[in-house]
């Protein structure tokens, strides 16, 4: 049967279920809600990590945390409040392939959704990885109606990331103008689309197994690099390849790439790269600065080994290792000087630690997810050590620092709070004896600050008028 939904690239996840026509069961109460009053559900629904907009007629906005389960729902129109007892925001305690199931259910029974209707998911996560596993569910569930009641639903779930990465949204088969060239095979499934990328002119090819499974992709920028990608079998990117501008990449027929040959612009060879099974396995090239780099990757495509000589003749290595499940194991850094450090990082990924040579311990903290969380320094056993004993930065999820804490050499203990974009900071000192002082930055300018006593010179944050700059914030 010819596949109706077309997988593009960058982690989107859809499904196309069909069944034999059925019908639905009897007309539902409304879905009960926990007694919290909506500001309070508004207010936790701000918490959530994850959220997913479920459009059909109903229009209903469910939050999650990290683990799917659900914080709030808020209801967008008057269909979704008739499910919700006519309330705009409630706080439910399901988890979320429950809730979804039963809102279906509903949907189903009072005729919002009907055999042969598309039903979209909009789905926003804080990584790639969270979208595509709350995608993943969402896909489930419904496979689970369509078969329980014996309906045809498309189902499409689209969705973004942080705000320097934006997926792509899914597009039935043929999807429009944007559609270069489909190919598919002799049963009429589409094993291959080509689509234009009208916002920044690249060019995607998407290869599918005759299941419809999306397997790998390859992205041509206009400024004449090529990005490759490869899936799992849950369409979850497993691996992905950038080839260099002017890379002269050599295919097989299934499109997977064997080798690559760089060049710079005056067409001189500036490296190489060999592939197995279409996964890089060896690369070495010489960068603009001089540095030769030669990097050697498992069948799995991750860094195995990797050598850089830099242009007075010095070298540093790194070396990694990785657990049965894939997570990284230990990373060995040998610097241009000699000096070693060995990172041990827990087999679930969520930590990391080193000890370096003075004796600073810092250990690295990851969300599930795989982002930075937080770094510790300790460095109170160190020596030689500098001014600061201890020192604690914390992450958001798009990896920008949102705090940090030093405590100094002297006895002080310094709060910083970094404050968007605009590089503005507040820095709050804590003084051994008990006094202190608040100083408020813009870039790399002081502005003003007050004492513990309450005197203010120059200005806050409320009072000042003057140009906000950027600058690299380096105080705390």
């Amino acid at each position: 049967m010819k596949k109706l939904i077309s997988f593009l690239l960058a982690g989107i996840l859809c499904l196309s279920l069909t069944a034999c026509s059925g019908s639905a069961g009897d007309a539902k109460a409304p879905i009960p809600c926990e007694p919290m009053e909506q500001a309070a559900a508004r207010d936790a629904a701000g918490n959530s990590t994850i959220s997913v907009l479920i459009s059909v007629n109903p229009q209903i906005k469910i939050f999650l945390d990290g683990a799917q389960n659900v914080i709030a729902i808020q209801c967008v129109n008057d269909d979704a409040k008739a499910l919700f007892g006519g309330v705009d925001f409630a706080a439910t305690q399901q988890d979320y392939p429950s809730l979804l199931r039963d809102i279906l259910d509903r949907m189903l029974a009072q005729g919002y959704l009907t055999d042969g209707d598309e039903l979209r998911f909009e789905i926003f996560g804080p990584t790639e990885a969270a979208t595509a596993a709350c995608s993943r569910t969402s896909r489930d569930v419904v496979q689970q109606l369509c078969e329980k009641e014996k309906i045809t639903v498309t189902a499409s779930c689209g969705g973004g990331l942080t705000a320097h990465l934006k997926l792509e949204g899914v597009k039935e088969v043929p999807l429009g103008p944007d559609v270069l060239e489909v190919k598919e095979d002799e049963d009429g499934n589409i094993v291959w689309v080509k689509s234009l990328d009208p916002s920044n002119g690249s060019v995607r090819e998407s290869f599918y197994a005759p299941d419809g499974t999306l397997l790998h992709g390859v992205t041509h920028h206009p400024l004449g690099y090529a990005t490759y990608l490869w899936f799992d079998e849950n369409e979850k990117i497993i691996n992905e390849y950038t080839a260099d501008p002017g890379a002269e990449m050599t295919l097989d027929d299934a499109g997977n790439p064997v080798s690559a040959v760089y060049k710079d612009t005056s067409g001189n060879v500036t490296g190489r790269a060999d592939f197995d099974g279409g996964v890089l396995i060896y690369e070495e090239k010489t960068l603009s600065d001089g540095r030769q780099v030669t990097s050697r990757y498992d069948a799995a495509g991750r860094l195995q080994h990797e050598v850089t000589v830099f242009s007075d003749g010095q070298q540093a290595e790194r070396t990694l290792t990785y657990y049965a499940n894939g997570n990284r194991k230990t990373q060995t850094d040998i610097g241009r000087t000699g000096l070693v450090t060995i990172w041990n990082y827990s087999e679930d990924g969520r930590t990391g630690t080193a000890t370096y040579a003075n004796g600073t311990v810092e250990t690295e903290y990851y969300r599930a997810d795989g982002s930075l969380e937080k770094v510790v320094q300790d460095s109170r056993n160190a020596s030689p050590r500098d001014d600061k004993l201890y020192t604690e930065t914390v992450y958001d999820s798009n990896q920008t620092v949102l705090t940090k804490y030093s405590l100094l050499e002297d006895g002080r203990k310094v709060y910083t709070t970094f404050h968007g974009s605009w590089d503005m900071m507040t820095t709050v000192f804590q003084y051994p004896n008990g006094g202190g002082h608040t100083e408020y930055w813009i870039g790399n300018t002081m502005i003003g600050g007050i004492d513990s006593d309450g005197n203010v010179w120059g200005d806050t944050f409320a009072t000042y008028n003057g140009p906000v700059t950027g600058g690299t914030v380096g105080v705390g």
